[in-house]
This record gives C-alpha cells, structure tokens and sequence, in this order.
C-alpha cells in the first residue's frame, strides 16, 4: 500500500477489501483457534499486514487527500452526518461484504446457519461497535438490519445499504426517489460549487445537517443570480 494521495474512490475502495480482508481473516484464526469456527487444516496460515498496519496506512493517505466528493465519497458523508470514524469503519467493513466476492467468502465462513450475513454479533468482535452507534447507523438509512426480536441475537444481520455500497464503488448519483423530481446539473464557474439552477422559476433546496453550509451556498448562489439576499 502507497503513502501516496487517493486518485480515485476506487483506489480507496482497494485499500478497504484489503483492510477488510485482513480483519476478518484475524478474527477467523481466532475463532478456529477458539473453537467457536470448526478448525480447517487446509487453511493458509494468517500472513502479511495486520488489519491495524493497513488502517493505519489508510488515514496517512487520506491525510494528504483532498475532500473532494468524487474521490471520497463516503468521508465527505461521514463529516456531512457527523458519524465517528468507528461508524465510518463498519459501513466500510459492510460495503466490502457487498462489493468483493472474496470478502463476502471470508464472511460467510462463520458458518451461521439462519443468518443470510454477516451477524450484529460479529460485527461487534470486528469493530469496538456499542449497539447505540449501530442504532444511530440504521436510524440514517446507512444500513439494513434484523428487527426481529423473536430472533437471537447472534442470527440477526446486518449490511450496508445499497447507496451506501454505491457510495463506496464510486458511483454518484440521486436517490430514485428524488430523481423523479430532479435532476443533476453540473456546477459552472459563476455559481458556488455544487449548486447551478437551469432556469429562473427553478425551485432549489439545500438540506444537511446544522453547520453544514446550506445558507451560505443558498446566499451566494442567489447574489449570482443578481437576485439578492
């Protein structure tokens, strides 16, 4: 792995299977040698890169890496939503299940019959993740779940929603439901950027959380359309 700045999303998408592919291959050498996975003598033995090495790698990367959304996408959504970079850490681990066959074999691997993925239960022994931030998670729409009480907790799944893995291979563009309504306009050099209005009647909304910048974008936009604020 290169200390080298992101290209691409799909350069840190590369970097996160690895990651992804390393923890969880360190938690099934645990598990085997535990006892709570059946052993495999045909494994490979547990080498190169520690999951920590290569997570550290990945922040040295992005520390030299502009916010740029095309790039990163899913940083510039955990600062827009506010999320810990533990949080940021599962929708990554959970977007990889979804994206990499290899990582979605090494999941399965658990073996957990009645569990169609990965269980809230592992995801907890992959990540110091507290049920409140996995809450916080699905309560944002970033993930799906198992609500079903009458089922045991070490069966119910969980994984990334499926902007939120379209978000992680780099693919942009509106929610289904706001497409019907809307469309996506690339900025121009006389408007702030991200905003542009196709015509004078047209209706823009700005939404995000607090202190996420929606009057100022609004305010410029209106004094570039001599419209006044």
């Amino acid at each position: 792995m290169t200390a080298d700045a992101y290209a691409s999303a799909g350069e840190v998408l590369e970097d996160r299977i690895r990651w992804a592919t390393a923890r969880l291959r360190e938690l099934l050498v645990h598990a085997r040698q535990h006892g709570w996975v059946e052993a495999d003598p045909t494994a490979p033995a547990l080498g190169g890169p520690s999951a920590a090495s290569l997570r550290a790698a990945i922040d040295e990367r992005l520390a030299g890496t502009g916010l740029a959304v095309r790039t990163l996408p899913l940083e510039w959504l955990r600062l827009r939503l506010g999320l810990a970079p533990l949080e940021l850490d599962a929708l990554w681990l959970l977007a990889a299940i979804e994206l990499d066959p290899g990582v979605a074999r090494l999941a399965h691997a658990f073996g957990l019959d009645g569990c169609p993925g990965l269980s809230i239960q592992l995801l907890r022994r992959l990540l110091p993740l507290g049920f409140a931030e996995i809450d916080e998670l699905a309560r944002l729409g970033l993930v799906e779940r198992t609500t079903d009480h009458r089922i045991p907790g070490h069966l119910r799944f969980i994984r990334a929603a499926d902007r939120v893995a379209e978000l992680a291979a780099g693919e942009l563009r509106l929610d289904p439901e706001v497409a019907q309504i809307a469309e996506l306009v690339a900025p121009t050099a006389s408007t702030s950027p991200g905003l542009a209005m196709p015509s004078d009647d047209a209706l823009l909304v700005a939404t995000g959380i607090d202190g996420s910048g929606r009057a100022t974008l609004l305010r410029s936009l209106a004094e570039n359309r001599g419209k006044g604020t």
